[in-house]
């Protein structure tokens, strides 16, 4: 996709929001991933809010299960070597199927919407085509 086209963080979740999307802050399933027990630590402190890496959503045509979220955010830090502070889920139908993922570095989508975008790129023609004798 075309980087002018990608929206910043905050423009996905307000967007979402905005179009009635279920959106899901994955707390919880985030430390699960992490390894990290959800309860305060001994100062009391929320051991989330000390989490750095990127804010990961994951946008899916249809909900996902947490053993494909698990599988997912567990790919993502492999594969590009980022860690995850902040992981939110999003129900967007307008993908048709498969999945997007946007973090501050990283953009990747396989999505029925892509396809079906990309196909329109590579059949658009000019409204007049002029032909050499």
């Amino acid at each position: 996709m075309n980087k002018s086209k990608i929206p910043t963080l905050f423009d996905i979740e307000s967007q979402a929001l905005g179009a009635g999307r279920q959106v899901s802050y994955e707390d919880d399933l985030l430390l699960k991933i992490l390894g990290i027990s959800p309860e305060n630590d001994e100062n009391g402190e929320d051991p989330s809010e000390e989490l750095t890496g990127e804010k990961l959503f994951i946008s899916s045509a249809v909900p996902l299960n947490e053993s494909d979220k698990i599988r997912i955010a567990k790919q993502f830090m492999r594969i590009t070597g980022l860690s995850i502070k902040s992981l939110i889920t999003i129900v967007d139908p307008t993908l048709v199927i498969g999945v997007r993922l946007i973090s501050e570095r990283f953009y990747y989508e396989l999505s029925g919407q892509e396809i079906l975008r990309n196909l329109r790129d590579q059949i658009e023609v000019p409204e007049i085509e002029e032909v050499s004798k």
